[in-house]
């Protein structure tokens, strides 16, 4: 997972509170191994998946993590992540290494909280809040991060995850008297969790266009990363074709989680297809290691170049019977595929 320019160090995890279930570091607390299944609950009415449980994945997943970063491991995040969390950061890897990288950042854990919804049968998830630290350069932030688990034998995944800007809270999930998350019937909401993604894509396209989902500084950065890969001086000899889509694979769910007073927490991805070609014929595109964030080698001989990139969202959907927006509340943009042509 990436926060800046890398993953994430172990810290040790302890408390509950009544908001679903948090801890605090403790540097001197010894780690979970990311392979390690927890004990099911004695008591048999009790959830299938513990608020403990899912601390100790979160708990298990940043040691495994750390691990990778340290020499931009894809085989190990192969076993902690699944879903738009590994494509985005397997590909990060690649062109890590590709541009002479060998390491990640380290980042540390200040608090972990984690919201279980009550499940009966695998697959499993649950949604977890992260504030994290980072030494070098000097950094803060919070973290919003979703872990799926296949079955009662599988470990726990990462699968999506999104960096809050600095001083956006999360908003007040709907829990029980004893933190677990009340159940959520996508009916009750204005728009289907999987229809989401249509809505931001059409307001991605067309900042003008009518859509379920309101106008932000969110979604205009998000759209400006990808229409500011080419400078505003090359466009007249540049043409770039930007395509959002619904991504294909199954890989990559949309997740909902109840807030309280009505509405949902909504999860998803939204995909992105970019064409560069010259526009006269005969030219060509000159790519930077930027561009394509290492994954396409720098150099100006290239007459077609195509990008696939994320961009994973949360925002907010109101009930069935609220007429306010959808509201982004964090967008995290990444390129997962490049490929270009020579003449």
């Amino acid at each position: 997972m990436l926060l800046l320019a890398g993953g994430l160090a172990a810290c040790g995890i302890d408390g509950v509170t009544e908001a679903g279930s948090s801890s605090t570091t403790d540097p001197s607390s010894s780690s979970t191994s990311s392979t390690t299944e927890p004990e099911g609950p004695d008591d048999p009415d009790a959830p299938l998946i513990t608020q403990d449980e899912a601390l100790e994945a979160v708990d298990a997943f940043m040691n495994a993590n750390n691990e990778a970063n340290s020499t931009l491991d894809t085989a190990i995040l192969v076993d902690i992540e699944t879903g738009s969390a590994a494509a985005l950061d397997e590909a990060w890897y690649r062109g890590q290494r590709t541009l002479g990288e060998t390491a990640a950042s380290t980042f540390t854990w200040d608090d972990v909280e984690v919201y279980v919804p009550r499940v009966e049968a695998y697959p499993a998830s649950f949604l977890a809040s992260v504030s994290y630290q980072v030494e070098d350069p000097p950094n803060t932030g919070v973290q919003i991060q979703v872990y799926e688990k296949a079955s009662a034998t599988a470990s726990w995944k990462l699968s999506h995850y999104d960096n809050m800007a600095p001083g956006t809270a999360l908003p007040a999930l709907d829990v029980d008297d004893e933190g677990y998350l009340t159940e959520l019937d996508p009916a009750d909401l204005a728009v289907l969790p999987e229809d989401v993604t249509k809505e931001l894509g059409a307001l991605m396209k067309d900042p003008a266009a009518q859509t379920r989902v309101a106008p932000s500084d969110e979604v205009d950065a998000a759209r400006g990363t990808i229409t500011d890969r080419i400078a505003e001086e090359a466009r007249s000899t540049l043409n770039h074709e930007i395509t959002y889509d619904t991504p294909s694979s199954p890989g990559y769910p949309t997740f909902a989680f109840p807030l309280s007073g009505g509405g949902a927490l909504v999860l998803g991805v939204l995909g992105v297809r970019e064409i560069i070609t010259p526009v006269t014929a005969g030219s060509t595109v000159n790519v930077s290691a930027e561009l394509t964030a290492g994954l396409v080698p720098a150099g100006d001989k290239y007459t077609k170049v195509e990008l696939r990139s994320l961009v994973a969202y949360v925002g907010t959907v109101p009930a069935a019977d609220d007429d306010r927006p959808i509201r982004m509340i964090a967008l995290y943009q990444g390129i997962i595929g490049a490929r270009a042509e020579q003449p």
